[in-house]
Order: structure tokens, then C-alpha cells, then sequence
């Protein structure tokens, strides 16, 4: 169905000494295959979709998709009937005012009679559960909610060949495995897909992987072949949790099942060689410190007093102690982004009291000083940019504030602090850079402001294996620093590794808080909030039924391993 041949892509706006984005790539994708896309932030896994799509044209070699050849505008119109994008930032392809509208918009195009589009456009929305908000301007949704409304859109349409790029990223965990869910029928009724992904467990499940390194295919094969290799690192990936779970559990003389898809298939075999062992309930050596951000009964609506209004919140109460790490978790549309946008002052409380360090947000204040105590990174990074070029958007933030030191030497920091080469990119334009390298500037950009408290938004998503975890290893030591940091996300293992507290928000309420082991550890609890249990708790939960142990709260391997013995382990 898609055959390229020695294909390159440059843009224009490169210099003439960099290399190509892609360089001389050949492969064969037969009707019906599943192929997941893999690689480092700036491999070139964007601009290769873009390229089959044909938002992009090749700068050499050949590319065609169904033998329509993709060289330039004339065949665009049938190209685009076999083909279906879904971007890695959904907003990009939102065209209509509300969301039942946006759905139909390709329908229209291609003619659909008005009878068969309306029942098409109900159960593609039904499908995604947005019916109910069919209504609902688009600009009012929430992350998750506007990759759902993007996802349908295309799907609506119906090509032959789908194209996900990175379209889970901003989904909760069980909306995610809903999503996969329907990839993996779209392709067992016959649908080519493409997935481009940074998820090694989503990456996992696909017939056959590509992997690009500086714009070279370097790997084309099975995920187990993929997986059995023992240099992947150096590609910037990483080996799904239950292959990670499964080489420790080697290393401690356990025989296990060859290739295991899930914890599940490990369960007996772990319960017949391990014994569990006392273990004392975990006591936290924190000291307590007082809240530096408090929120009490918090309520927000957008467009408030409009026939558009949209409750966000109704009932939010959170305390967050200083020098250490604080969690938010939730479906999307649970209200997660809207509280944290009330914890920089970019949102006045309506009802309620909002305090961020000495800042009562229900009094008078200037928005400068409070960005000076908390900065935030927003969902989507290209929301923060002002600039063209990478070094001038850094220094954008310490330069309106009044930063009175040698701003290069700040930007410098900033940009080392999330593994930007400061001579490799401060003289690149923003707009050049994939989805990951424009994360890194954005959170650059905010902590080149030094703020006491850092308010973070998803912000892995975007970031290859190896770059996430260079970022959650430089944020943990910011917080042993003594910075106060606030993360949302839909990653749990995210959550477990920055934070010690956490809250669970529900419809627009704060309905859960504790510390975060113990919280993550209710299965019962998070799965009645729609949230899926790490799978670590997961494992956990079925062996200590099936050993008839209660374990302590299990959020990380180690957690695990302190509480068995036996095979060579103690």
C-alpha cells in the first residue's frame, strides 16, 4: 500500500551544513498491516507521516500510497481519500465552532448525503463519549477531550490507511487503552495503521516496528526482535514495563514464560517461587512543612454568565506542603488543567480562596509577582512561545521579569537542566523543532525564570523513553533542592516518581487525597474514577491474592521485591 524508496526530506529554512530531516529511507507496507513508529524526540517520525499524508513533499527519492505518487499538489485530493492524520497536537486539525460540526466537516467535503452523515457523525461521537457535548464550542474542551474530537473527525471518514501520531499522549490511561482498543479493530477489519508512538507498551502490540535514529530507519522488524536486542538505548528507547519486570525477576533466578504480554501470564509463576515476607507499614521521613499553596472551596466556569457557559469547576480543596512534590490525576475533562491554572494567576478564583505562597489570588495582585513565585508549563507547548528562535524564547521569561544577571549564562542553565545543546539549538527556529524538542523548550523557558514553585502540565508527553527519563531525574533533584513542585499527569508512574501527595480529581472536584502510594494502591477507588492501576499495583493485587498476602502499598518494583523472597532473592 505504501512503498518509499531512498526518500529524503529537508526544509528550506535549514543551513546548507545540516543534515537531511530524513535520509534515504526504503520500505514496503503491505494492505492491513500495524506498524508502530518509534524513535528519538527530532528522529524524524512526524515528518515521515506528514510525507505520506502529503503535507509534506519528498526533496528526493520516491513515495507512493496505493500508486498514487506523492510528489506534489495534483494528487492531493486522491491522496487524501486513502489517507487519515491524526495530529500529535489534536488542536491543529480542529476546523469548526462546536463539536458535532467538526466531526461532519469531511463528511460535507466529500458529499456524504445529509441522512447517512448525521447518523455517522452520532455514532462516531456516541463512540468517543462526546454526544453529550455535541453542542460544545471547541475551543472549550479540554486536552483529552480535543484528541477524542480530532480522532473522530477522521475516523468519521473512513480511509483506508490511519495515521496516529502520538494521539494517545494526552489521553488518561483508560481512554488510552479504549483508543488502542479501536486501533486494534480498525486493523482487524482490514485498516493499514500507522502509530507513531513514545509508548513502549503501545509499541508493543503492533505487527511490526520501525525505528528511526537522525532521520535514518535503522530497525524494521517484529517488537519481539526489537526487544530481544540489547542496544536500544542508544536509539532513545526504552523495554516495556512487563520485558523490565521480567529481566529483574531473571537477574533474581526466577523461571518465567517466554514473551509474556501482560502481568497477568507472570502471576503463577511468581506465586510458585517467591514467599512473601513481614514487612512493617512504610512511615514517611519527610518532615511536614507548611502548605505554600492553599486551595479551598474552588469553583470556575468558563464563559461564565453566556449562554456558552461551561462549568469547569465546582468544589476543589487542596493543601500542598512546600519543598516537595504534589500530584493531580484524572480522567480528561476532570478539571486538572484548570486548577493548575489557578495556581500561577492566570485564573481569578470566581468562588473560593486561592493562596500561592504569600499571594491571597481573592485580593488584588500583580500577575508578574506571582509568575515570579510559581511558573507554569502548560499541556500544550507551543502555548508558551513568543519568539522565533529557541535561545530568544528561553530568555523571553528572566528578561520580562527583570532578571538583572548575564541572561545568556541563564539560558544556558535552563537549557542544560532538560538536554538542550545550548550551541546545537539556541539559533534554531521554534517552529522547526518535533513535538518533544518544543517540550524542552518550554519547560526551559519557564525554569530560566527560577520560580519557587514549578506547576507542571503532561509534562512527559512528547518526550522519548530516554528523554522523559532525564527530565523526571532532573526534576526530582530540583524538588531535593527544596523547589515545591505540582504535576499533572496521566502518566502514574510519572506521578509515583515526582510526588510524594496526591489529589484525584473527578468532575470538576477534588475528591481523593493522600499520599500518593497509598492512593494508587486502591484499585477499587481509581478504577471507580476511570483510572487504570499501575501495572506494577496491578501485579501486586493478583499475587498477594493468589499467596493470601495483603502487601503494603506497591507503586514501584522495589516495592515488591522488599516484601518476597526466594530463588536467589532475600
Amino acid at each position: 500500500m505504501i512503498s518509499a524508496d531512498g526518500l529524503c526530506f529537508r526544509y528550506p529554512e535549514q543551513a546548507s551544513n545540516t543534515p537531511d530531516i530524513l535520509q534515504e529511507i526504503t520500505f514496503h507496507i503491505q494492505k492491513g498491516e500495524y506498524i508502530a513508529i518509534v524513535g528519538g524526540n527530532g528522529s524524524g517520525k512526524s515528518t515521515l507521516v506528514k510525507l505520506i499524508d502529503g503535507l509534506l513533499f519528498p526533496t528526493s527519492g520516491l513515495l507512493t500510497v496505493n500508486g498514487i505518487s506523492v510528489t506534489g499538489a495534483a494528487n492531493l485530493a486522491e491522496l487524501r481519500k486513502q489517507i487519515g492524520l491524526i495530529f500529535q497536537f489534536p488542536e491543529d486539525q480542529i476546523v469548526a465552532s462546536t463539536v458535532e460540526e467538526d466531526v461532519a466537516f469531511g463528511l460535507e467535503n466529500y458529499g456524504v448525503p445529509t441522512v447517512e452523515m448525521r447518523a455517522r457523525v452520532r455514532k462516531i461521537l456516541e463512540g468517543f463519549d462526546l454526544w453529550d457535548l455535541r453542542g460544545r464550542t471547541t475551543t472549550m474542551l479540554s486536552g483529552g477531550q480535543t484528541q477524542r474530537l480530532a480522532l473522530a473527525g477522521v475516523l468519521a471518514i473512513g480511509s483506508d490507511c490511519l495515521i496516529f501520531d502520538e494521539a494517545t499522549s494526552m489521553l488518561d490511561p483508560a481512554a488510552r487503552k479504549n483508543l488502542m482498543g479501536v486501533m486494534k479493530g480498525l486493523n482487524t477489519e482490514g485498516k493499514t495503521i500507522l502509530h507513531v508512538t513514545h509508548s513502549m507498551e503501545e509499541a508493543y502490540q503492533a505487527d511490526r516496528v520501525f525505528v528511526l535514529k537522525h532521520g535514518q530507519l535503522v530497525f524494521d522488524g517484529t517488537p519481539f526482535d526489537l526487544f530481544n536486542q540489547h542496544n536500544i538505548s542508544s536509539w532513545n528507547l526504552e523495554y516495556p514495563e512487563i520485558i523490565r519486570y521480567c529481566q529483574i525477576f531473571k537477574q533474581l533466578g526466577l523461571r518465567l514464560p517466554e514473551n509474556p504480554r501482560s502481568t497477568h501470564e507472570l502471576v503463577p509463576y511468581l506465586a510458585e517461587q517467591l514467599r512473601p515476607v513481614r514487612v512493617k507499614k512504610a512511615v514517611s521521613k519527610r518532615k511536614a512543612t507548611e502548605p505554600v499553596i492553599e486551595v479551598s472551596g474552588l469553583a470556575y466556569t468558563y464563559l461564565a454568565g453566556t449562554l456558552k457557559a461551561v462549568p469547569a469547576l465546582y468544589q476543589v480543596d487542596v493543601e500542598i506542603p512546600g519543598e516537595t512534590g504534589y500530584g493531580f490525576v484524572g480522567k480528561t475533562g476532570s478539571g486538572k488543567s484548570t486548577v493548575l491554572q489557578h495556581l500561577n494567576g492566570l485564573f481569578n478564583p470566581q468562588q473560593g480562596m486561592v493562596r500561592i505562597g504569600n499571594h491571597d489570588l481573592t485580593k488584588p495582585y500583580q500577575l508578574a509577582d506571582v509568575v515570579r513565585t510559581a511558573g507554569l508549563v502548560m499541556q500544550n507547548p507551543e502555548s508558551h512561545f513568543f519568539e522565533f528562535y529557541v535561545g530568544d524564547e528561553i530568555a523571553f521569561g528572566p528578561r520580562n521579569i527583570g532578571y538583572e544577571g548575564r541572561l545568556v549564562d541563564r539560558v544556558s542553565w535552563a537549557m542544560g537542566l532538560v538536554g538542550l545543546d545550548f550551541f546545537e539549538f539556541r539559533d534554531k527556529p521554534v517552529h522547526t523543532l518535533s513535538g518533544g524538542q518544543k517540550r524542552k523548550v518550554a519547560l526551559a523557558s519557564v525554569l530560566a525564570m527560577k520560580p519557587e514553585i514549578l506547576v507542571l502540565d503532561e509534562p512527559t508527553a512528547g518526550l522519548d523513553p530516554i528523554a522523559r527519563q532525564e527530565i523526571l531525574n532532573k526534576f526530582t533533584g530540583l524538588v531535593d533542592t527544596g523547589l515545591t513542585l505540582v504535576v499533572s499527569s496521566h502518566n502514574l508512574v510519572d506521578i509515583v516518581t515526582l510526588s510524594a501527595n496526591m489529589t484525584i480529581m473527578d468532575a470538576g472536584r477534588s475528591t481523593a487525597s493522600g499520599r500518593t502510594k497509598d492512593v494508587l494502591w486502591d484499585k477499587n477507588m481509581l478504577l471507580n474514577h476511570g483510572i487504570e492501576p499501575l501495572p506494577i499495583s496491578r501485579l501486586g493485587h493478583e499475587l498477594g491474592k493468589v499467596m493470601e498476602v495483603e502487601f503494603n502499598p506497591i507503586g514501584e518494583i522495589s516495592d515488591l521485591l522488599a516484601q518476597v523472597e526466594g530463588a536467589g532473592h532475600d
